[in-house]
């Protein structure tokens, strides 16, 4: 048994952060109308495969959002800092990424044949370090992207022959993180590190065979899971427990810098029964405390990386 850190964060469950996510995933030219069928909903009392509206999807989402809450015990609190935040004022940290983006399901859609959805999208994001700034007797580091820009999602067969398919995928948003302590805050942080990790605050603790464990409790009232054939909504409660893994394995050299390699293990369990969900590996800069490279595997598949591409300018 896994010794805990009494360090306890409470809050939203991170369904609701894919949820936020995943809406953004949805190409804007394309969106149905109100009326349109939109999703599928499944669950025990209803019958399987019930259509519902653009409106009444989002109210559902609105009250998993409500209704989910999260424990998570992390055991990384208990250690000590190794680096403070290592950012200058004009920095810019450019990344090449590949994204997973399950297609999703749109009522009519289903049977067209006509629209076509790529398994991976492909962009690039760059992050800029602006200003420090002062916020109730604290100082921050003010980092903002432009976001992804329109990013090809996929194309139409017409008579004439294809139409592109393209939306943003990732909005401009600014992260605030503390000169000291490294903690993030913004309005849409969370869910953009979730999405593209270029930074999280454990990286301020990294050193060598370093390891620890995060275990997260959630309860929810129904979730959206996607797959190749699209996205469903589940109204059931649901308690599942998810423990991700973390090891420092090495340090190696990526792009010409010195960096942690710290692989992440994601272990879900359900009633009971647990399985191994995903595998991550961070290649974290010594120096600067940011990913160099990432990878997110799917048993032997490499589903997701990015990696920067602007090693010049650090």
């Amino acid at each position: 048994m896994i010794k805990l850190s009494k360090n306890i964060r409470i809050g939203i469950v991170f369904v609701v952060i894919l949820v936020g996510i995943a809406i953004l995933f949805f190409p804007k030219e394309n969106l149905p109308t109100n009326n349109e069928s939109f999703y599928i909903v499944e669950n025990n009392t209803f019958e399987n495969n019930t259509f519902i509206t653009k409106n009444e999807a989002h109210e559902f989402l609105s009250q998993i959002s409500k209704n989910s809450t999260s424990m998570t015990i992390s055991q990384i609190e208990k250690y000590q800092l190794t680096s403070k935040p290592n950012f200058k004022i004009g920095e810019k940290y450019s990344y090449w990424v590949k994204k997973v983006f399950p297609a999703p399901v749109r009522g009519s859609e289903l049977s067209n044949s006509n629209r076509v959805f790529f398994d991976h999208l492909y962009f690039n994001i760059t992050f800029n370090v602006d200003e420090k700034e002062r916020i109730n007797r604290t100082d921050f580091y003010v980092i903002s992207t432009q976001g992804s820009g329109e990013v090809l999602m996929g194309y139409f067969k017409t008579q004439n022959g294809q139409r592109p398919i393209t939306g943003s995928l990732i909005t401009p948003t600014k992260v605030y993180i503390n000169t000291e302590t490294g903690k993030t805050e913004g309005k849409d942080a969370k869910a953009l590190l979730y999405t593209i990790p270029f930074y999280s605050p454990w990286m301020l603790k990294l050193k060598e065979n370093l390891k620890w464990s995060e275990i997260t409790n959630m309860e929810t009232g129904g979730k959206m899971s996607c797959i190749n054939e699209g996205c469903r909504l589940v109204k059931e409660e649901t308690k599942e427990i998810e423990e991700e893994s973390y090891e420092v394995k090495a340090t190696e050299d990526i792009i010409k810098r010195k960096c942690f390699k710290v692989e992440v293990t994601k272990k879900e369990c359900k009633n009971e029964k647990c399985k191994i969900i995903n595998k991550k590996i961070y290649w974290v800069d010594v120096e600067k405390r940011i990913t160099v490279k990432y990878e997110l595997w799917y048993q032997n598949l490499l589903e997701e990386e990015f990696y920067l591409t602007n090693e010049n300018e650090l």
